[in-house]
């Protein structure tokens, strides 16, 4: 082994090594160190958004969202599907005279059988007339009536085949008196309750105003609907699901609009909008680095109450609030948007409204697309039929959150718990109504 001086050849060599050594190590510094602190950065977004929420805890947050206690007078020809802000009572009776409830004959009360005269104008009670009436009409005191089918009409005049009845008149008042309740405050106005306050003569009701929507869509990504794609592009169809959902639900939905990724992008947009009451941002709602949703809320003055739901689809749900008014940002994918939705949007909006929330309903599993062991809360796209009385569930076919064909038929989705074996055919299963069930 030599253990003399380094001899002259030598030195260049050590001195490369050295010099490499040294030049790999300011590269990789210069190189990567942006990269650590990207790393943390991103770390640092996702701590909040890894605290996540069930979804019976995102639904107590939005149960809290009361509608505004001050009402809106409108019209009763528009006021269907509205909720009352106080109760009804009746102004007059209902029916507001006597009236007859077939078409026959009026006849002096306590008749019986025998021959009349047939007159068409009603007057005093003269025994052995019979006064031609027909459904609805009013009938004059001291009047039985008689169906036209127990009578005969020939040349001797009219036969009555059976005694007169007072049963077949309708009472003054025998449905609704005056000034009795007639609707309650909360009660939704339905095609009924509209013919009810037109009978009395209300011309116009208080109601909870119907919550203002602004949906505004982000991402470079996203072509408009009508347009055809670029390269690496898709067409827009969250912004024509989401306004069809919110036509069924009676919402007011304000003109949209759609922005790039950019934080500045979405608070132009907003602020560019007409006064609204909840604020629906797609896209933009995770922990990536082009997703800017929360720092713009958040820019906005909007506290955040949710970030991240143990939920799929729908796991970056992001819900915040800046007074009275409500953003949601919503995961991009379409049947993200769909599940969030029925979940979360809807929930919303009727509460705003002074709706109850719609209530998750029971039904027998049927066999359908194959179920599997699900690590989070899932609510799987189902079809809900009425069977033999009962109603059956059967579960659809999905690839993933961007599977917008796997939305065809869905009326319902399918709650299967966190960490628990799928349920079989047959097994009672629990369903979130997307619209009619049957």
């Amino acid at each position: 082994m030599r253990t003399g001086p380094v001899c002259k050849n030598e030195q260049p060599r050590c001195v490369c090594v050295f010099l490499l050594m040294f030049g790999v190590r300011w590269i990789f510094y210069s190189c990567f160190g942006s990269l650590r602190e990207v790393c943390q950065s991103s770390r640092a977004r996702e701590r909040d958004f890894f605290i996540m929420m069930s979804v019976d805890e995102v639904w107590r947050i939005l149960d809290g969202l009361t509608a505004s206690p001050a009402g809106e007078w409108v019209p009763v020809e528009q006021c269907h599907g509205r909720v009352l802000v106080d109760r009804i009572s009746a102004l007059e009776d209902h029916p507001p005279f006597d009236r007859s409830s077939i078409d026959g004959f009026a006849v002096p009360a306590g008749s019986g059988e025998g021959f009349f005269r047939v007159c068409e104008s009603p007057g005093e009670v003269v025994p052995g007339v019979a006064l031609r009436i027909a459904t609805g009409a009013e009938v004059p005191a001291g009047f039985g009536l008689v169906m036209v089918e127990d009578t005969r009409l020939d040349e001797r005049g009219l036969e009555i085949l059976k005694p007169a009845s007072t049963h077949l008149i309708r009472r003054r008042g025998g449905s609704i008196r005056a000034g009795e309740a007639m609707l309650g405050a909360g009660s939704i106005v339905g095609p009924g309750e509209v013919a009810l306050l037109a009978a009395e003569g209300i011309i116009g009701v208080f109601v909870f105003p119907s919550p203002r929507v602004l949906h505004v869509t982000t991402g470079s990504e996203i072509a408009p609907e009508k347009a055809s794609p670029e390269a690496g592009q898709i067409r827009n169809s969250n912004a024509p699901m989401l306004r069809a959902l919110m036509d069924e639900s009676g919402a007011t939905v304000l003109p949209g609009a759609h922005v790039d990724e950019s934080v500045e992008g979405l608070i132009s947009a907003v602020g560019a909008a007409a006064e609204f009451d909840v604020l629906l941002v797609s896209g933009g709602s995770s922990v990536g680095e082009r997703d800017n949703t929360r720092t713009a809320l958040e820019s906005m003055g909007f506290e955040i109450l949710v970030h991240g739901v143990r939920l799929k689809p729908g796991k970056p749900v992001l819900i915040g609030l800046q007074g009275r008014k409500v953003a949601i940002g919503i995961p991009g994918n379409p049947v993200s948007h769909f599940v969030v939705f029925h979940l979360f949007i809807r929930r919303l909006l009727d509460a705003m409204a002074g709706k109850r929330p719609v209530e998750l309903v029971e039904a027998r599993l049927e066999a359908g697309a194959p179920l599997g062991f699900e690590k989070r809360e899932t609510f799987w796209p189902a079809r809900c039929v009425l069977r033999s009385g009962c109603l059956v569930a059967t579960p659809l076919a999905w690839v993933d959150s961007g599977d917008v064909a796997g939305l065809r038929g869905v009326n319902a989705l399918l709650r299967l718990p966190a960490g628990e074996p799928p349920p079989v055919e047959g097994a009672r299963v629990r369903l979130a109504p997307c619209g009619k069930l049957w």
